[in-house]
């Protein structure tokens, strides 16, 4: 944030200032989250983006602190799998997480805030709970290891991971967005750093701060739904399903074409035929159908058998709240 002036009023930010703001943050992220919110957002270079941004505050159309706030949702929804799941066998939801906050003696923040992250252990940065939902982020600094061929040498570079924990205290609806681990990190099995050890640790976290135990989100249904729904949604590049007699078919991975278009699926389809479960999919929403809920056609992988939906793309929140809102 910019420094107060002598008067007590906050001072406009600079274009450096920006620029320092904007740097961890892809310019496709900032572009897409400055067009979710109707502003110019045409750019090239970094520098334009930032003149964009500094304008936009200058004139009034953006506050210094909605733009933290938007790189905030950015950097809580990039390039995550997040792993749906929820309460179970609570019917007192925030009562519970409320008392277990305190009993733990947790210090309670005001606000989310960008992470600073500098050590290999895991740091909460922050815990905001709310009478609508509890969240928590953290970090750690993993290490990945690239192999120098010019110089025939193992570089290693230091890489914040980022863990978000989103808990609707209404629908008992948990989110657990994961960052993917590096090669080294301090979660291990015998001294081996592995991904299930990384991945235990932060549901350990998240069940042992809020006092619950956590149930698969069953998606298959829905996956379904979504897939046949017409006019289409989403454009899959596979579908995985898997029969009563546990039969596993993929459609589509040796074709460029839209699997819904195959004589194979659409015989598998019909009602006399053997009942499937929908279990993964690729999947490119559209935008044009989503009545401007998206901006771009958005990519993920949807896993209904783990309850997780993967997102490669530096996404923001609102694009991620969007597509879970249509998976459960």
């Amino acid at each position: 944030m910019s420094p107060s002036s002598s008067d007590g009023a906050m001072k406009p930010p600079s274009l450096p200032e920006i620029q320092m703001l904007l740097g961890p943050f892809s310019l496709s992220s900032v572009q897409m989250w400055l067009r979710m919110q109707k502003l110019t957002h045409s750019a090239s270079t970094r520098e334009e983006i930032a003149k964009r941004v500094l304008d936009a505050v200058l004139k009034g159309s953006l506050t210094l602190q909605a733009v933290v706030d938007g790189l905030i949702g950015i950097e809580e929804s990039r390039s995550k799998t997040v792993h749906l799941l929820r309460v179970g066998g609570v019917k007192h939801i925030t009562q519970k997480v409320d008392k277990q906050l305190s009993d733990l003696g947790v210090q309670l923040s005001l606000s989310r805030i960008l992470a600073t992250v500098k050590s290999s252990t895991p740091k909460m940065i922050y815990a905001l709970n709310t009478h609508k939902e509890f969240r928590m982020k953290w970090g750690e600094a993993q290490t990945r290891a690239t192999f120098d061929r010019k110089n025939l040498e193992v570089v290693k570079k230091s890489i914040p991971v980022i863990f978000v924990f989103v808990l609707d205290k209404a629908t008992g609806l948990a989110q657990l967005r994961y960052e993917p681990a590096e090669m080294a990190h301090s979660h291990t099995v015998n001294g081996v750093p592995t991904k299930q050890a990384y991945l235990n640790f932060y549901r350990e976290k998240c069940e042992n701060m809020t006092g619950l135990s956590f149930e698969p989100v069953e998606l298959r249904d829905r996956l379904r739904n979504i897939l046949l729904k017409q006019p289409p949604v989403v454009v899959p590049v596979t579908i995985a399903t898997i029969a009563e007699d546990q039969q596993t078919l993929v459609y589509g991975s040796r074709s460029t074409a839209d699997p819904r278009s195959l004589k194979d699926f659409k015989a598998d389809m019909q009602a006399d035929a053997q009942p499937r479960t929908f279990e993964k999919a690729p999947v490119r929403w559209q935008h044009r159908t989503t009545n401007y809920k998206l901006y771009r056609d958005l990519w993920c992988h949807i896993d209904a058998q783990e309850g997780t939906i993967r997102f490669d793309a530096d996404c923001t929140e609102g694009e991620v709240d969007y597509v879970i809102s249509q998976l459960v």
